[in-house]
């Protein structure tokens, strides 16, 4: 069964085999917006395709949109943190936040471990007035250890990770932090603080996603495995005319913006029987500078298949959309 798509936005049918005549499928579509004046507009670009396949985009590695439903609506913040009117700060707060959904984090300006009489402290942040929020400025990094070079597993990118308290001193510490979870000492070692597209590897997500037996076999994989977002910024449910906040990424305020309705509509047909859905919302990507965001839209279903049944699959423009 193959997707006919009526619109202009990019979409794919994904299909798996469930049982010996039940088969799965997920409709997929993504919808490019343009930020004008705190509303969403289709672009005329549809910039952000789907794909089967793991694909990389200007700000890393995107995920295939395979699968069939997930543990939450995906939240990717691709952004500078930026202090308000351009006034050099130590600090900047940066949170988004949606109905039932609120995410924090502390970005600082640069710092190093300074040795004392009998610890080793943190400087003072360097005042700044923008820095980007990637993973290169979060916990992680590689350590030397006994000659060899040894990476952070969840992040070898990033900044902070060290493994002996003698090299400790003028090693920097990594800018974004959890605020529930600040670095004090020179050994603690924190998840990093990640807002884009989460590595397939990375340890809370597995944790989060897999259930493990006594026997260290796996017992269980749950929906959340594959959301590509970090744990926490996966959103519970995000829905048509939730508004969303986002501060600490614009010199000049918030960034406020509600989401929209879904534009497009999928048809089912087997045999006589048709069935019309609007896909739910499954993820949101924000790119602040670009004044643009991107909303992935799935609509999973099951059904029997059979010799000769009569199957098609449209996506089309939905009322309104």
């Amino acid at each position: 069964m193959d997707l006919i798509n009526f619109t202009l936005f990019p979409a794919l049918l994904t299909r798996f085999c469930a049982s010996d005549d039940v088969m799965g499928s997920a409709l997929v579509a993504r919808v490019t917006y343009d930020l004008v004046d705190g509303k969403l507009v289709a672009s005329e670009q549809q910039a952000w395709p789907v794909s089967p396949e793991p694909w990389e985009c200007e700000y890393g590695p995107m995920e295939a949109d395979e699968g069939f439903h997930k543990g939450g609506t995906d939240i990717f913040l691709f952004a500078h943190a930026r202090s308000q009117d351009r006034r050099p700060v130590p600090e900047i707060t940066v949170s988004i936040e949606t109905r039932g959904f609120r995410r924090e984090v502390v970005v600082f300006g640069e710092r190093a471990w300074l040795p004392r009489v009998s610890s080793i402290v943190p400087s003072a942040p360097r005042p700044f007035v923008e820095l980007p929020l990637t993973l290169a400025n979060a916990y992680g990094g590689t350590a030397e250890w006994d000659g060899l070079k040894v990476p952070c597993a969840d992040n070898p990118t990033g900044k902070g990770f060290i493994l002996d308290e003698e090299q400790a001193a003028g090693q920097r510490l990594p800018n974004i932090e959890d605020p529930k979870h600040l670095i004090k000492f020179w050994d603690d070692r924190p998840l990093p603080v990640g807002l884009g597209v989460c590595p397939p590897a990375f340890s809370s997500r597995l944790r989060a996603g897999v259930t493990f037996g006594q026997d260290g076999a796996m017992n269980e994989i749950h929906p959340c495995l594959f959301n590509a977002a970090f744990p926490d910024m996966v959103a519970p449910i995000i829905r048509p005319g939730d508004p969303v906040r986002l501060t600490g990424v614009s010199h000049d305020g918030p960034v406020l913006f509600e989401v929209p309705s879904v534009p497009v509509m999928f048809r089912l047909s087997l045999d006589r029987t048709v069935i019309e859905r609007r896909p739910a919302i499954d993820q949101i990507g924000i790119e602040v500078d670009k004044r643009r965001v991107f909303v992935s839209y799935r609509y999973p279903f099951r059904y029997v298949f059979y010799e000769g049944q009569q199957r098609q699959a449209e996506l089309l423009m939905a009322q309104g959309g």
